[in-house]
């Protein structure tokens, strides 16, 4: 009998999660911008930039990282968000 874990899988692989936070943090560092500096922008404590570019889901945060960026957030995170003509339309 095979041990399975009690912990969920996320659904990015860490290491994607990881690459892709680093990028972005070292676009930002070329741009001028802190993650301090992100935060007030945002109106948010660090930490919570933080968690965004480490996998926490918060659409706000991500859309003004982006806007800082100069880039859509779909190309920012393209693992989180498939660009608009590549959604599903239910209706």
């Amino acid at each position: 009998m095979t041990e399975q874990s009690i912990w969920p899988k996320p659904p990015i692989p860490i290491n994607v999660t990881v690459a892709r936070a680093e990028q972005i943090k070292a676009e930002l560092r070329m741009l001028g911008w802190k993650l301090v500096d992100v935060a007030a922008s945002l109106e948010v404590c660090r930490q919570t930039i933080s968690s965004v570019l480490y996998g926490k889901r918060s659409r706000r945060i991500e859309e003004g990282i982006a806007q800082i960026l100069g880039r859509p957030v779909e190309e920012v995170w393209p693992e989180r968000y498939p660009p608009p003509h590549q959604q599903i339309s239910l209706f």
